[in-house]
């Protein structure tokens, strides 16, 4: 059926001759890369984008990834030189232009235009924005480091029975990877982290008290970090931010988009998050952090400040 299936869209783009390219690469449940590979193509006057299949990626420089991209269009009988745009993320690796997977297909396809995808650039945009700020990297690279903790020590079984003890009506949910160039990922560890906060603690409680000393000091070590007013605090004021720009970033990979309503979008997100800047939405925040806070017994205390002058 799935042979049929390719065959048909084979044909119906070989039928419209020129066609575009978009190729992504990511990990599947086995966390092995697997690189996705779309065809764009006109048939009937009506636009298409049809999946031509998915490929292991054992190799992710730009040669290896190039190589895949020529197999699958081979396997689908398209003629490279026929493709007229290539789109993929922006990447050094993808989009480099004298040595990235675009510039070694142009070789083959002279008139197939890079084009980086008009939706991803939003998360370069937030990706340098947090990177500019001390106190953000200093949160993610916590995120990070607890998500990693509990994966390498296969402390997840335990995380998913504290969860299912303490949150008996909801489903155990594991923590989730920060991914700079799928900005969804950080929002959706954000919110799971946020979520599960409860259970992270008690997890990692557990952990610090147990019997394998150099795990139970890392434990320990990551518990009183995020035992701290300063990380709730981030956690409350980057769920409400990154659930605007979430909404924004699957708002623009929708098909059927069109360029005045995604203006209007990025115009509102703009508004909304400029209004966090008031003290009215500041005061939210805070509150909000409170109440986490002390629903988990965490001290409430001052932020540090930066000092305007210096002493003499």
């Amino acid at each position: 059926m799935g042979d049929m299936v390719l065959q048909t869209i084979s044909n119906e783009v070989q039928k419209a001759v020129i066609y575009s390219l978009l190729a992504d690469e990511t990990k599947d449940i086995s966390r092995k890369e697997q690189l996705s590979i779309v065809s764009r193509y006109v048939n009937n006057r009506s636009v298409y984008e049809r999946f031509l299949g998915y490929t292991f990626a054992e190799q992710m420089d730009a040669e290896s990834l190039y190589k895949y991209i020529c197999n699958v269009i081979q396997s689908c009988n398209l003629f490279p030189e026929n493709c007229v745009c290539q789109c993929y993320d922006g990447a050094s690796v993808m989009s480099g232009r004298y040595s990235g997977v675009q510039a070694r297909f142009r070789v083959s396809a002279p008139m197939a235009l890079y084009i980086h995808c008009c939706a991803h650039r939003l998360n370069p945009v937030l990706v340098d924005s947090i990177k500019g700020v001390p106190i953000a990297q200093d949160f993610f690279s916590l995120l990070e480091a607890v998500y990693l903790f509990l994966s390498s020590g296969n402390f997840n079984a335990l995380f998913e029975k504290v969860q299912a003890e303490q949150r008996p009506e909801k489903q155990p949910r594991r923590l989730r990877r920060l991914i700079e160039t799928r900005w969804a990922y950080c929002f959706e560890a954000i919110k799971t982290f946020k979520e599960t906060f409860g259970a992270l603690l008690t997890t990692l409680g557990s952990i610090s008290d147990g019997v394998q000393r150099d795990r139970a000091i890392e434990a320990k070590g990551l518990f009183l970090q995020i035992f701290e007013f300063k990380f709730v605090l981030c956690l409350v004021m980057f769920n409400h931010l990154f659930s605007m720009t979430n909404g924004l970033s699957k708002t623009l990979q929708d098909p059927d988009l069109d360029f005045s309503a995604a203006m209007s979008l990025i115009d509102a997100t703009i508004e909304t998050l400029q209004t966090y800047r008031s003290e009215k939405q500041w005061k939210e925040i805070w509150n909000e952090a409170l109440t986490v806070a002390d629903d988990h017994d965490i001290e409430i205390s001052s932020l540090p400040r930066k000092r305007k002058h210096k002493l003499p």
